[in-house]
């Protein structure tokens, strides 16, 4: 793999001779990016975790852990960016009580404020499974009467709903068990993006 080098912007100035070892950079970085090198600055339209800003800096898109926040009956992803769409990752999510339970996910809905149409995945989960799933939030911040999640579950399909009326945007998502009847009381929760040059 070739090796990402930071060019002072000093010794790359007007008037100033030119370096072996900085045009062997200026030549390799762009390399270096597109092969993810440590350090390297990520390729934005490829999946990375939300709040990398370099390879290797050590952001995972870990935006929620109950062993950290303990019991929760709603976890909220953080804001969505114009210019993005994002992938949802959950990791062992899991409840305590009697009878299956269906896991949903919701979009905030700036134009009413409010979180709206359960993106409800049919089939129930016991309380016992740990639930893994990785879903595909689609151009949440593209005016649209949809907010679509794709992908696939291990308890059955995703069914998804509109939210209400044309222009709609969504600027974060919502997780929760069976329309928040219930706490988490187990797993971790990840966001990742990519660009997508829609939204803006």
């Amino acid at each position: 793999m070739t090796d990402w080098t930071t060019i002072p912007n000093d010794v790359i100035e007007a008037g100033k001779p030119g370096r072996a070892v900085d045009g062997r950079a200026l030549r390799d970085n762009p390399v270096a990016i597109a092969e993810g090198s440590a350090s390297a600055p990520i390729v934005a339209a490829g999946w990375h975790p939300y709040d990398m800003v370099n390879v290797g800096d050590g952001a995972d898109g870990l935006f929620w852990d109950h062993s950290v926040a303990g019991n929760q009956r709603y976890v909220e992803t953080p804001a969505f960016e114009d210019g993005y769409e994002y992938m949802l990752k959950i990791e062992g999510m899991k409840w305590e009580g009697f009878g299956n339970k269906h896991p949903t996910v919701k979009g905030y809905v700036e134009q009413t404020g409010r979180f709206a149409s359960a993106m409800r995945m049919s089939g129930e989960v016991s309380p016992s499974t740990g639930f893994y799933v990785m879903i595909r939030l689609l151009f949440p911040r593209v005016p649209s009467p949809f907010f679509c999640i794709e992908g696939k579950v291990p308890s059955g399909q995703i069914d998804s709903s509109t939210l209400g009326a044309d222009d709609r945007t969504v600027s974060r998502a919502e997780i929760s068990w069976a329309d928040g009847d219930t706490d988490i009381r187990a797993g971790k929760m990840y966001l990742y993006r990519r660009r997508e040059y829609i939204s803006g």
